[in-house]
């Protein structure tokens, strides 16, 4: 029987951006300063191929970002599926 290992944060922030803009590096200014604090915090944001940017830039301050395919995001439109933010959020 395999154990799963649960990780447990003070802070997620979950990103409905493209990974280039202002709101983007806000979430970034805000997440180090609370890892800053001592907080253990994750960024979730969309996969797109924006994001691996914003992943790179997370990396190289130590935190911990997460790309998934359960955040919908565009340049003009953002519209969420229901179901993939529910089975974001139960995970």
């Amino acid at each position: 029987m395999t154990r799963r290992v649960m990780h447990a944060f003070d802070v997620i922030y979950v990103g409905f951006l493209l990974g280039h803009g202002g709101d983007a590096l806000q979430m970034l200014s805000l997440a180090d300063e609370m890892q800053r604090r001592g907080a253990r915090v994750k960024i979730i944001v969309p996969a797109g191929e924006h994001s691996a940017t914003f992943k790179t830039r997370c990396d190289v301050l130590g935190i911990l970002c997460e790309r998934t395919d359960l955040l919908a995001t565009g340049m003009y439109e953002s519209r969420q599926r229901v179901r993939s933010l529910v089975r974001l959020f139960r995970s």
